[in-house]
């Protein structure tokens, strides 16, 4: 309504507060430091899955089947970056700089370079309508 989306799945929640260490939820919205086992933040590997969820909601499919050093296509993504996928794929043209920028930022593989909560809604993505 009003342009407002609100997404929620509190059987998965955890206080935001403390790194976690356990490996919980759907595997292709699992951030690669949940699969790999690692001590992750959970905000960090939170803006991963929605990262996830928006590219699924433009592109009608998942990114890789599991964010794993194991997966191949997940490896192709690591070295040439979601905005590759999104040209490979032939939506490119569909969708904004802005949105893919975004989307990018947010499936950064390393979470100390994947964009923060506050600067998503800053993102000039997010400054004006509509989103595609």
């Amino acid at each position: 309504r009003d342009g407002e989306c609100k997404i929620s799945d509190f059987g998965l929640s955890v206080a935001a507060t403390a790194r976690c260490k356990a490996r919980v939820g759907k595997a292709y919205y699992m951030a690669p430091e949940v699969v790999a086992g690692k001590t992750y933040d959970p905000v960090k590997a939170d803006i991963w899955s929605l990262g996830i969820m928006w590219f699924i909601l433009l592109t009608g499919s998942p990114l890789v089947s599991i964010a794993s050093e194991r997966n191949k296509a997940f490896v192709a993504v690591a070295q040439c970056g979601v905005t590759a996928v999104f040209e490979s794929w032939k939506v490119s043209n569909k969708l904004s700089a802005e949105v893919m920028d975004l989307i990018a930022k947010m499936l950064s593989v390393n979470p100390a370079e994947r964009i923060s909560l506050d600067m998503i809604f800053e993102h000039p993505c997010l400054q004006t309508r509509p989103l595609s």
